[in-house]
């Protein structure tokens, strides 16, 4: 047997068809991830639920957002920010790709809301909320997810998420 890139190619290619997207849980998608917090708490709660193989918290969110090392720059990226960080911060947006209008009126209409941006290797998620204190909460409902939500998904999780306040893909 030869380690090489097609071995590697038809391992892929059978954990894809064994184990479909579908079917992976929020720890298996986030098991190594980057989580860029402004608050300690809030991220201190993921950091416990989602129980990372490696995971990186940073607090408060620094202006790249590219995984420092030992991290890969393909790891999922995981930011909590409430609504006042991200009008001040327009980078955030434009990382997400997110209009600062649309998420505030999500906001005003639904409550905390979660945004998964996913384009092949590259996961991009945002719990957001109007306070704090919200995000906090924005945070033990999500940790609570079976199912990762993944794109174009919305789960049922605790009273901060329902159906209507997780938004797996930006409108």
């Amino acid at each position: 047997m030869t380690l090489d890139a097609r071995l590697a190619e038809q391992v892929l290619e059978l954990v894809g068809s064994a184990w479909p997207r579908e079917r992976w849980r929020t720890s298996d998608l986030l098991g190594r991830v980057t989580l860029f917090s402004e608050d300690r708490e809030a991220g201190s709660v993921l950091r416990r639920g989602l129980r990372s193989q490696q995971m990186r918290l940073l607090v408060p969110v620094p202006s790249d957002l590219t995984p420092p090392p030992p991290l890969r720059p393909d790891l999922p990226r995981l930011l909590l920010a409430t609504l006042p960080t991200l009008q001040s911060r327009p980078d955030l947006l434009r990382f997400l790709s997110l209009d600062e209008s649309r998420v505030r009126a999500r906001l005003t209409e639904q409550g905390p809301s979660l945004y998964w941006l996913d384009s092949n290797a590259d996961v991009r998620l945002l719990i957001t909320a109007q306070t704090r204190d919200e995000l906090g909460e924005a945070a033990r409902a999500f940790v609570m997810l079976e199912r990762a939500p993944g794109p174009g998904r919305c789960a049922r999780a605790a009273p901060s998420f329902t159906a209507s306040s997780i938004l797996a893909t930006p409108a």
